[in-house]
This record gives C-alpha cells, sequence and structure tokens, in this order.
C-alpha cells in the first residue's frame, strides 16, 4: 500500500498525513544500513517527472491568484492549472 492520503487534504473517513507516523512507509530503509541505490533511484524518478512535465503547457485560467508573503509564499486560493498536451 502505497499511503497516498498523506498528500490529500482532511476529508471524512482518510486520515491526514499530518498525523501519520513518518517512518510507516521506508522503501529504502533508514539510518547506516540504508539502501546504496537511494539517490541513483531518486534521481531517476526526478528525470521521470520531468519527461512527463515538458510534455504538456501549464496555464492559470482561474481568476487571479492570491499569494500569503510569511517566511515562504504560500497561495491562498487552490492550485488549478490547465494542462494541454504539446505536440512533439
Amino acid at each position: 500500500m502505497l499511503h497516498l492520503e498523506r498528500w490529500l487534504k482532511d476529508t471524512e473517513g482518510c486520515p491526514s498525513g499530518k498525523t501519520a507516523n513518518p517512518f510507516l512507509f521506508l522503501p529504502f530503509g533508514f539510518g547506516p544500513r540504508m539502501c546504496i541505490g537511494r539517490r541513483m533511484a531518486m534521481m531517476e524518478m526526478e528525470m521521470i517527472v520531468a519527461r512527463v512535465t515538458r510534455q504538456f503547457e501549464y496555464r492559470w485560467n482561474y481568476g487571479e491568484l492570491h499569494i500569503l508573503s510569511a517566511l515562504v509564499n504560500i497561495p491562498k486560493n487552490e492550485l488549478r492549472f490547465q494542462m494541454t498536451e504539446v505536440d512533439s
């Protein structure tokens, strides 16, 4: 089980990711006996995300984007983008 609920908003019947134990899912292990291929696997995942991302054009068509300025800028409203596939 991948425990995807950690990225979902708080909804009825779905536990919040903020209350989940951080050691619930450790695919590469932890500490000195951690998998030596972790960095390579993470790099491959980044490359896959980059390739998929390049296949789309992203547009914001949902009104004005409001930003809350704190230590890090945070969007006030939902982030909704229109994705259009780019012809290769």
